[in-house]
C-alpha cells in the first residue's frame, strides 16, 4: 500500500524541473565540445544517465505534472 503523503514536495519537481533544464543545456554544451573535437564520451554518458533518473523519479512522484 503506498504512503499516504508523498515524501516529495512541489519545490522538489521545481529542482528537478530546474535539473533537467541544466543537464539540457550541458548536452547542448557537449555537443558543442564534440563537434569541436573534444572528447567528451564520458560527459555525455553521464549527463544522459543523470537525465533518465531524474526523470524516472519525476514519473513516479509526479505523473501528472
Amino acid at each position: 500500500m503506498p504512503p499516504t503523503t508523498l515524501p516529495l514536495t512541489t519545490e522538489h519537481l521545481a529542482q528537478i524541473d530546474s535539473s533537467l533544464a541544466s543537464l539540457a543545456d550541458a548536452q547542448r554544451q557537449i555537443e558543442l565540445a564534440q563537434a569541436a573535437g573534444l572528447d567528451m564520451g564520458a560527459q555525455a554518458a553521464t549527463v544522459a544517465d543523470l537525465q533518465k533518473r531524474l526523470k524516472a523519479i519525476r514519473q513516479v512522484y509526479f505523473p501528472g505534472a
